[in-house]
């Protein structure tokens, strides 16, 4: 009898522990029911309507009563600003990325998250990818961010020395379908258009382009930055750089912004050394000074220069070629920049040695340094 009894306590045990979850579900979803009723439209008839229809009536009203809870975690922003990179693999579901998310500290609780994705239908929407997200992001914002996978920045580095073509061929080669050649050479000649925005702009002609002006520098874009938009934030950069002291010492020495930036060109094109640049500034503002020429190599490469070859090598005499930019026959500065300077060049035109150097020619060592001289008959000597 006891065996019998204790038969009918285990069945009765192992039922219990079926229908135990059963009802609790049942229980908390007739609650949820309730409240929400009582509630009214406070529980929400707008979050009702917000729910994934793939839910279930009472799993609906069961999250929409623990979103209505926590409502002011799921949208309030984050304490602190911090950009980071999510990655999200194929396949992964709302649950491991809610986990991973708070495992790396960039949200406080999976679990608003993880609800938050399921009520809206975002758990099946989640993209596979990288994601530039915030820590001040909250985690309504970040439930929407990863059910849009953007294509990432791209960074693109305007080197000391390059002309613009140059800049429009990297854009080219990197295959950035928002990158339109035509349009970008089209601002490279709006002036008129920089002159309303910079300050510097005031001395460049109207007749020239903004060679020159685009800073040398590592710039990160969005996929779809439009031409204008490379343009903008390379003469932005050089708003910033060409400082006030910047001006006033070109004011003093005599030149514009735009001398500066013209010889600033010719010096970043023929120096290699960073210690020869002032020396070779200052032979340059020497001739200036004196009403020599400048015959400078550079200014010719610039005139003969063509897609695939902008820098052509000058294996013959350059006072035989007839164009605007030879300095060879031209007297005083070119008609404006022949590459976009970096800063330690334009700064080497502002401050320039004083040796009384009129020549230059490279060294025979190979070491990119150049001898300097005072005369023609001492420049001859040190031919290689």
């Amino acid at each position: 009898m006891a065996e019998k009894k204790s038969k009918n306590t285990a069945k009765k045990t192992r039922t219990t522990k079926r229908i135990g979850p059963a009802l609790a579900i049942l229980a908390m979803s007739v609650a949820c029911l309730c409240l929400c009723v009582a509630m009214g439209v406070g529980a929400g008839r707008g979050m009702i309507e917000q729910r994934s229809p793939e839910l279930s009536t009472l799993e609906g009203l069961a999250l929409a009563l623990y979103i209505q809870a926590n409502e002011t975690q799921i949208t309030q922003p984050g304490v602190s600003t911090q950009p980071f990179t999510f990655s999200v693999a194929e396949g992964a579901s709302a649950s491991s990325v809610a986990q991973d998310l708070e495992d790396q500290g960039y949200i406080r609780d999976e679990r608003l998250l993880r609800h938050y994705m399921r009520f809206r239908g975002m758990d099946m929407l989640i993209e596979a990818g990288e994601f530039d997200l915030n820590t001040n992001m909250s985690v309504a914002e970040i439930a929407i961010a990863l059910t849009d996978a953007n294509a990432q920045d791209f960074d693109l580095r305007i080197w000391e020395g390059w002309r613009v073509e140059q800049i429009a061929d990297s854009m080219q080669v990197a295959g950035h379908a928002d990158f339109n050649v035509d349009a970008f050479n089209q601002q490279v000649r709006n002036v008129a258009r920089a002159k309303e925005k910079y300050t510097f702009a005031a001395s460049i002609p109207d007749t020239a382009t903004l060679e020159g002006f685009l800073f040398p520098d590592t710039y990160r874009y969005l996929p779809d930055t439009s031409s204008l938009g490379v343009i903008d934030s390379a003469l932005a950069n050089f708003d910033r750089q060409f400082t006030p002291e910047m001006r006033s010492q070109a004011e003093a020495q005599g030149l514009t912004i735009y001398d500066v930036v013209t010889i600033a060109s010719i010096v970043e094109r023929e120096a290699v050394q960073g210690d020869d640049r002032p020396i070779i500034a200052e032979v340059y503002l020497n001739r200036m000074e004196i009403g020599m020429r400048l015959q400078a190599d550079p200014t010719t490469q610039y005139g003969l220069g063509s897609p695939g070859n902008w820098w052509p090598q000058l294996n013959f005499s350059p006072a035989n070629i007839e164009h605007a930019y030879n300095t060879y026959l031209i007297e005083g500065l070119p008609p404006g920049p022949i590459a976009n300077p970096g800063l330690a060049s334009m700064q080497a035109v502002l401050n320039p040695t004083n040796n009384g150097y009129l020549f230059f020619r490279a060294r025979c060592d190979g070491s990119g340094y150049h001898d300097f001289s005072y005369t023609y008959e001492e420049h001859l000597t040190k031919g290689c």
